[in-house]
């Protein structure tokens, strides 16, 4: 009976440690508002509430429609991703501190880190 009160112990030290030690992986996340302008058109023609996460140079963006769109960093050049069907997807500056610009094969989204509705 000792034994085994002895070995429960050593485990649950051990998964305590383990969980101590362990990393922890945290992706950064955001409620946004997404707005899509397609390749041939200047005007906006969706603009819908979405989560922005970001982790490890991985993006997704799920809108709140539920499409889901997911990029995987390429090369060694920053702003440069695969889509889930695996078509290239830029970043693009312009926004400034206001969100993020993504380039993908039929249309620009903008990622707005300000949830109201208006003019994108």
């Amino acid at each position: 009976m000792r034994t085994q009160k002895a070995s429960l112990k050593i485990c649950a030290l051990l998964m305590v440690s383990w969980a101590l030690i362990s990393p922890v992986v945290v992706a950064d996340s955001t409620q946004a508002r997404c707005v899509s302008y397609p390749v041939d058109q200047a005007a906006a023609v969706k603009s819908v509430l979405c989560q922005f996460s970001q982790r490890q140079g991985f993006v997704t963006v799920q809108l709140a429609t539920g499409r889901r769109i997911q990029l995987a960093p390429i090369g060694d050049r920053p702003g440069n991703f695969v889509d889930q069907d695996g078509h290239p997807v830029y970043r693009q500056s312009g926004l400034g501190s206001e969100g993020l610009i993504f380039k993908l094969p039929e249309e620009t989204l903008h990622v707005l880190w300000n949830t109201q509705t208006g003019n994108p």
